[in-house]
């Protein structure tokens, strides 16, 4: 969902900035705050917090609650692995450019309220938007190929490790 939400988020603001309709802003909003609510639990689970705000975070990032108590025991479990500490890297670096897209637009939504939106200031903010995207899909890709070879090798570890112990 973190992928899928972004790419409607940056959708949606474009349509903003182009109509200043609030319906996009509104959407764009609730679109990205999936994202965010995973960036909270990647952030709960690295600083200690709570389970239940690691929980919240990762239900507003649109993950099926069956699948959280795994995805916390994986990351308390595996975050050290060479693997993992790459996934995350990315993952950090992702929620980096989800933050600047937070703020952009909000900025946008304060120019349009304001009337202050130029023709210039929008081509800015498209510009910033496509850049943010373009370092956002260059980070899930990695993310995303670093994961997978990381649950091959974790899950043939457990595999070995079942066969060998019962």
């Amino acid at each position: 969902e973190y992928s899928k939400s972004q790419k409607e988020a940056s959708g949606l603001l474009i349509s903003y900035l182009n109509t200043n309709n609030k319906e996009y802003f509104k959407k764009f909003s609730d679109e990205i705050s999936v994202p965010i609510g995973d960036s909270l639990a990647r952030v709960g689970l690295k600083m200690n917090h709570p389970e239940s705000t690691i929980i919240h975070g990762f239900l507003q990032g649109r993950n099926q609650s069956a699948d959280i108590d795994d995805m916390i025991w994986l990351f308390k479990k595996f975050s050290r692995s060479t693997y993992f500490v790459k996934s995350i890297h990315e993952w950090e670096a992702a929620d980096a450019s989800i933050g600047h897209l937070h703020r952009v637009g909000f900025a946008i939504r304060r120019e349009n309220v304001l009337q202050t939106l130029t023709a210039e200031s929008r081509a800015g903010y498209l510009a910033k938007i496509e850049k943010l995207n373009n370092s956002l899909g260059n980070h899930l890709g990695i993310f995303s190929a670093v994961l997978a070879e990381s649950f091959r090798v974790i899950s043939s570890m457990l595999l070995y490790l079942n066969i060998t112990f019962i």
